[in-house]
Parts: C-alpha cells; structure tokens; sequence
C-alpha cells in the first residue's frame, strides 16, 4: 500500500522511481550483492520501463529514499547488514 500511495502522489513526476520488494544490485559484476528493498525511492530517474529488478550502477545513482519495514523474521539483518548498506 505504501508503494502505491507513493506512486500517486507523485503521478505527475516523470523522473522519480518509486519501487519496492524489488531486487537492488548495488555493485556491477557481483550477483550475491544486493538487498530487497521493501519501498525505494530514486530521484532523477525515468519511472518508465517498469522494472523488476534495479541496478544502481545502470540507473546512475542509488536511492534517495529506503524505507525498511521491520518484522521478527528479519530485524536483526535489517538493523545490522541491510543498516550499513543503506547508509553507504
């Protein structure tokens, strides 16, 4: 739902991304570096052609927004492995 919202709110915004559970490749050549993202945003970037998995590198920048939602299943890797790529 919150990818959702955030896609019609910024209906009118042809450069920004707006993307979630996803599979986000951050680093060129290296299949087993990437997170899943629950929601992402990427300004400057084309919403068109949908994508099913992003690469930060192809699209030219990482997200300007990640937001992780916490569950028990998950927590501990999303406050630890998942933090630090995030903030890098």
């Amino acid at each position: 739902m919150l990818i959702e919202a955030l896609e019609a709110y910024f209906a009118q915004v042809a450069d920004l991304l707006v993307r979630g559970n996803v599979l986000l490749f951050e680093e060129p050549g290296n299949p087993k570096r990437f997170v899943v993202p629950d929601l992402f945003v990427v300004r400057g970037v084309p919403k068109a052609p949908l994508r099913e998995s992003c690469f930060a590198w192809r699209e030219g920048k990482y997200p300007d927004f990640i937001l992780e939602l916490l569950s028990e299943r998950t927590a501990a890797r999303d406050r630890t492995e998942e933090w630090v790529l995030y903030e890098r």
